[in-house]
């Protein structure tokens, strides 16, 4: 990383990167590693979601699931312990008072839908999690995968 043009710094909120310098566009600030990031091609079961021929995004799901799931087993647990908040507090994990908010507007039936699809899609690939020799002891419920889902939609893991 561009240690003239940058800064990192921590406050209130976590850290953060701060600028030292005006930056031109198009300029690389910092190269980051493909295997310093998750991904479906580094994850415990990346044997197992090549076997399955699944989508990126159910499988990045199921990735994140079993890595949060490994705790200090997986490589990575520091990633997932420097996390504000352990999963996003996204509409499908309110509690049903909470939801009641939606009532009658696009988000309610949106947030039906896709809470429904979810927990098809769980049911239909959790023998993924239970056949996987790298999670042999480890209890996955459908709650965790839940939480894996706001992780993968609220950040950049391919």
């Amino acid at each position: 990383w561009d240690q003239e043009a940058l800064q990192i710094s921590s406050g209130v909120g976590g850290m953060g990167i701060i600028s030292r310098k005006e930056i031109a566009a198009g300029s690389v600030l910092a190269e980051i590693p493909k295997s310093a990031v998750l991904s479906i091609r580094n994850t415990v079961l990346a044997a197992d979601l090549a076997a399955a021929h699944l989508d990126l995004d159910p499988a990045l799901r199921l990735a994140i699931c079993a890595e949060r799931a490994l705790k200090s087993r997986s490589r990575w647990h520091g990633y997932f312990q420097s996390l504000l908040r352990p999963y996003e507090s996204l509409p499908y994990l309110w509690s049903p008072t909470l939801r009641e908010n939606l009532r009658g507007t696009d988000a309610e039936d949106t947030v039906k839908e896709l809470m429904m699809e979810l927990e098809a899609e769980f049911a239909e690939l959790r023998h993924i999690l239970d056949r996987a020799p790298a999670l042999k002891g480890v209890s996955i419920q459908m709650e965790d995968y839940l939480h894996a889902a706001t992780l993968a939609s609220s950040r950049a893991f391919t």
